[in-house]
């Protein structure tokens, strides 16, 4: 191996490593952002929580949004932002209320339905064509999500249809986002879009609004920080390497889940949960590598 070929595999490597840090670290803010969503669900209903989430990215993006007149801000390029902004409040507004009423868990289980969700909205509306691979995995995906669902189905009902639901507009978004990345910087996308969010999160927020203690405040900052951290550090992550090596680490959002849910809530994980999330990340991740060939 000549000097230009050693270095150059170093440099893979530490890009590798540079990715799958930035990855893990996305998988765990996540999920820190959805056990504070749980835990504020006693105290406040899913329009208050998905408001001061907002406002709180957007205090802390205030800096920078002198920066958003330098993005495309040209008519179709609008017409995605508001589509985006549409689907994210809808989206989030339906996943809150499912982590805000069901296991940490199995809510976090459930969102890895997202991939195979998109899949399908790339075959029906993008005109991407879906193989025989795709398709088979796409059915064992959703297979998988009823396992989970089925056992408790009678104690988990609407927020786990609520989650599936939020799993179907969120992969519609990250459709959205593969065209907006055409028009500006994804962090700035994500920014922009909360910006857009807040209006509308405020005025559904109001009639429900409880008074919010001191106590709360840093909880409140912290979903804010941990939201706005996730997105940034999986921006990175699939900048840093192929999405194709780091997708797979996503898989670490359960084992986080798990482990916040058993110290946190006392909620004790059961096995359909791990195995029909094994079934539907291993068929996402399936689907998502075959369509690359």
């Amino acid at each position: 191996m000549t000097d230009a070929e050693s270095r150059a595999a170093g440099d893979r490597r530490a890009a590798v490593i540079r990715g799958a840090l930035w990855m893990a670290a996305s998988a765990f803010l996540f999920i820190v952002t959805n056990a504070t969503v749980h835990a504020l669900s006693a105290h406040m209903d899913t329009a208050q929580i998905v408001f001061v989430r907002t406002l709180v990215i957007v205090l802390l993006g205030a800096p920078f949004l002198a920066l958003i007149r330098h993005m495309d801000l040209s008519r179709p390029a609008l017409r995605l932002h508001a589509l985006r902004i549409t689907l994210t409040l809808t989206g989030t507004y339906a996943s809150f209320y499912a982590f805000g009423h069901m296991p940490l868990a199995d809510a976090t289980a459930l969102q890895f339905t997202i991939p195979l969700f998109a899949l399908l909205g790339a075959g029906l509306f993008l005109g991407e064509r879906l193989g025989p691979v795709q398709i088979g995995a796409t059915l064992a995906g959703f297979g998988g999500a009823l396992l989970i669902v089925r056992p408790g189905f009678a104690d988990v009902g609407w927020p786990a249809i609520s989650m599936l639901f939020a799993a179907a507009v969120f992969a519609v978004e990250w459709l959205t986002v593969r065209v907006l990345r055409r028009y500006g910087d994804p962090i700035m996308i994500v920014l922009l879009a909360n910006l857009g969010m807040l209006g509308p999160s405020l005025l559904a927020a109001l009639p429900g609004w409880r008074e919010i203690g001191w106590d709360l405040v840093p909880a409140i900052i912290l979903i804010g920080i941990a939201g706005a951290g996730a997105f940034i550090t999986q921006a990175k992550a699939f900048a840093a390497v192929e999405a194709s090596i780091i997708v797979p680490l996503d898989f670490l959002r359960l084992p986080f889940a798990v482990a916040i849910g058993a110290l946190f809530f006392g909620e004790v994980t059961g096995l359909w949960t791990w195995a029909g999330a094994a079934v539907i990340f291993a068929a996402g991740t399936i689907a998502v590598r075959g369509a690359r060939r």
